[in-house]
């Protein structure tokens, strides 16, 4: 399991090999890579599963500063089918609170987002400032996301990101609206190719406005062994030679038996494939996990540590503590600490973000602000689940979070057609087959205990439930990124 809270990426090493990074696209695409990579490699949640059959939604986030002084405070509401309807942002002042910003959502009728306003408060009333809007095909599939500015009158076009879908790839382009012509302008694009569900080439192109041409940039490719990634090759494209040029790639080693992720950069220099960057990923179990980051010293031959982050969890309490090495000590010397306790049913409660001075863990202001890897998610966790859709601009030290219960409703449009369980009811075996791979499942009593998972990456399951006590269960399943829910009985 790769946790999906503070990660040190490359955006943190760029200044080991900052010639290498130079061209432009290859930094993202490199992290797309790791995403990827750890997506693929591990199916696990980043918190224990707890509560399935009831829904838990955040309701208030209050922050506060060093001090333990109240600072600030997110307010979420909901519609009347239980989805939130908007967020409003507020600063405490002189014991009273002052309205900031707000974020307001609409739907379709099948409740998929159809519109994203945000507002901000003028000491008067709430103001437009821009709003997303989103169409889907009759798939669900998004097809175009439309931002806009407000200019006080009317809402005025700024971009647009298009998606198109085909057997086997996905070509996405990006517009800006040119107000001089009065029509979208293409950007950029991305065509990425798939064999079996797995991500092989994906490939950047720019528009030259030039030579009125779209033009290549950069090339990912990526190789599989037994379905995991194996190898991912970074090219850029060489006008002077009009062919692409492989500048880097990453080799990706991976041990099922330790649970071990191994990513290990090369660069390319001189026509020679040097190393550069490892980092190393370990899983134990629930969040106990690990990662360290290398660099490669080429006057010793040798890998030197640079960060690592421990990992760990005891009874519902997390913690992540963040270290560097120092050389000339041979040693770990921490730096910072995230921890938060996360409820029975898999909801963040609080949480709290420290540095370590002078022997000690002091108070430090989480900086929501700042474009680094640093404490990058607020770790607020709802049904097991990382709620990332909150973006303050506060810099805090601790915060409470209060929730809400709202019960779930399973029907059969929940229910992944391509799947299938039998028998039900069943009294020894439940037998599962998928047309896609079953990355992970879990098994639920009525009140929400966990008492079965399996991680299975296959299509078809044999599960012992001789065990069971009778009654009916809620089972939890993963497929293709998708989460459903089916119930079983056991008698």
């Amino acid at each position: 399991m790769i946790m999906k809270t503070r990660i040190f990426t490359l955006g943190m090493v760029l200044f080991l090999s900052v010639n290498t990074f130079s061209q432009g696209n290859g930094m993202k695409e490199l992290e797309k890579v790791k995403d990827y990579v750890k997506k693929k490699v591990y199916q696990q949640n980043d918190i224990k599963n707890f509560q399935s059959t009831v829904k838990w939604r955040w309701d208030t986030i209050i922050f506060y500063d060093t001090l333990n002084n109240v600072y600030g405070r997110l307010i979420r509401s909901f519609n009347q089918n239980g989805l939130q309807s908007d967020i409003v942002e507020q600063r405490f002042n002189n014991s009273a609170w002052d309205e900031l910003r707000k974020t307001e959502f609409y739907y379709y009728p099948n409740n998929l987002i159809f519109e994203i306003y945000n507002l901000y408060w003028n000491n008067i009333e709430w103001v437009y400032s821009d709003k997303v809007e989103h169409v889907y095909d009759s798939l669900n599939r998004l097809l175009v996301q439309t931002n806009y500015t407000f200019d006080g009158v009317v809402f005025n076009y700024t971009s647009k990101v298009s998606y198109t879908y085909l057997s086997n790839s996905k070509i996405t382009l990006y517009e800006y609206w040119d107000s001089n012509i009065m029509d979208w302008v293409g950007s950029s694009r991305i065509t990425e190719t798939y064999d079996n569900n797995n991500l092989i080439e994906q490939i950047n192109e720019f528009y030259d406005e030039v030579e009125n041409q779209w033009k290549y940039s950069g090339k990912l490719s990526i190789t599989y062994n037994n379905n995991q990634p194996q190898q991912a090759y970074y090219y850029s494209w060489n006008d002077s030679l009009n062919d692409w040029e492989n500048i880097y790639f990453y080799d990706v080693y991976y041990s099922p038996a330790n649970d071990t992720i191994i990513l290990l950069l090369k660069i390319n220099q001189d026509g020679n494939w040097v190393n550069n960057i490892k980092e190393i990923y370990t899983y134990i179990q629930n969040f106990n996990n690990s990662y360290t980051l290398f660099y490669w010293d080429n006057s010793i031959s040798d890998w030197i540590p640079i960060k690592r982050e421990l990992n760990s969890e005891i009874n519902g309490q997390y913690e992540t503590i963040e270290q560097t090495w120092d050389n000339s000590l041979s040693n770990w010397l921490n730096f910072g600490r995230t921890s938060y306790e996360v409820n029975g049913y898999g909801n963040t409660v609080w949480g709290m973000f420290e540095l370590w001075e002078n022997n000690n863990w002091k108070p430090y202001q989480h900086v929501t602000s700042y474009p680094s890897h640093y404490y990058s998610t607020i770790p607020i966790y709802e049904n097991s689940e990382l709620y990332d859709n909150i973006n303050t601009n506060w810099d805090y030290y601790k915060f409470q979070a209060h929730f809400i219960q709202q019960t779930i409703t399973y029907t059969e449009n929940n229910f992944l057609k391509t799947f299938e369980i039998y028998p039900n009811p069943a009294h020894e075996f439940i037998f599962l087959t998928s047309n896609d791979n079953i990355n992970h499942l879990s098994i639920y009593t009525l009140d929400g205990k966990l008492i079965y998972q399996s991680i299975p990456n296959s299509t078809e399951l044999k599960v012992n439930i001789q065990d069971f006590e009778n009654s009916m269960y809620i089972m939890k399943i993963s497929v293709k990124d998708e989460i459903k829910y089916i119930k079983f009985i056991k008698q």
